[in-house]
């Protein structure tokens, strides 16, 4: 549901002069997936381990990678919703402007 309604919206960015764009639900899945792969990696190298990869080291699950995707667009809406918050609030502490 989430991706459908957010199938529309961008994700633009740069690589040496030429602009490229990305639909943001494909971005959010990149994103997780590669947080997935440094999870592993990290894992790998012992940074930390699950208890199912007490003594063999085993790949994080897959499920992980579903976890992931949700804290990144989870993060962004709530992001975005603060910041909306915040820039009404900031134009609403200005005011008018007098002349003196």
């Amino acid at each position: 549901m989430f991706a459908a309604v957010t199938w529309r919206m961008r994700v633009w960015f740069t690589v040496s002069d030429r602009h490229y764009w990305m639909p943001l639900p494909v971005s959010f899945v990149l994103i997780g997936f590669f947080l997935w792969v440094a999870e592993n990696v990290a894992t790998y190298f012992g940074a930390w381990e699950y208890p199912d990869q007490e003594g063999v080291w085993r790949m994080v699950h897959l499920g992980k990678f579903s976890s992931w995707i949700l804290l990144v667009s989870l993060s962004f809406v709530l992001v975005s919703a603060l910041m909306r918050h915040r820039t009404s609030r900031d134009s609403s502490l200005i005011g008018p402007t007098v002349a003196h």
